[in-house]
């Protein structure tokens, strides 16, 4: 699948549901899903754009978030016609109307930035070698053994557990 950059921007709206300001700058690769429309929020109903939301560098690299709602018109001015796609892009502020805040826009990634989505999405896709069975159990993930420490850290009960 080619990935693309976002369509360009023709409105304006700031997003706030996932917190966007902590991606300003930051490169994402976005896997388009689909329109959702009149999604009943707690003071209006408002159209969205469901995607997986991959953080390629910056502070939270390596972090993504899956299932998500990208909320905001301009947001979904660029995002809901690449449904189906991957979009790679730099998340920036864009030009506040007189009033309200910058809405967050998805800018044009570099010849380099697309490379390294590119180069990104093909090791996260790459054929996985078998998982070796240990004992009556699959051998665990390293990001499954990184959860269940995480939440052993946090006091949560282990979610990897089998039983």
């Amino acid at each position: 699948m080619t990935i693309q950059g976002p369509a360009p921007a023709t409105a304006t709206d700031n997003g706030d549901r996932l917190d966007w300001s902590t991606l300003v700058g930051s490169l994402l690769l976005l896997d388009v899903g689909s329109l959702e429309v009149d999604i009943q929020t707690q003071y209006v109903s408002a159209d969205a754009v469901r995607c997986d939301v991959w953080v390629l560098d910056g502070p939270l690299a390596h972090t993504g978030w899956e299932n998500t709602l990208a909320w905001g018109t301009v947001l979904i001015t660029q995002l809901s016609p690449r449904q189906g796609q991957k979009v790679c892009a730099r998340l920036a502020y864009g030009t506040a109307k007189a009033g309200r805040s910058a809405p967050y826009i998805l800018t044009d990634p570099t010849d380099e930035d697309l490379a390294k989505a590119t180069q990104w999405d093909q090791a996260r896709n790459a054929p996985q070698a078998p998982v070796p069975v240990v004992g009556n159990h699959l051998q665990q993930s390293v990001y499954e053994l990184q959860q269940a420490a995480a939440a052993a850290k946090a006091g949560a009960p282990d979610p990897t557990a089998p039983f």
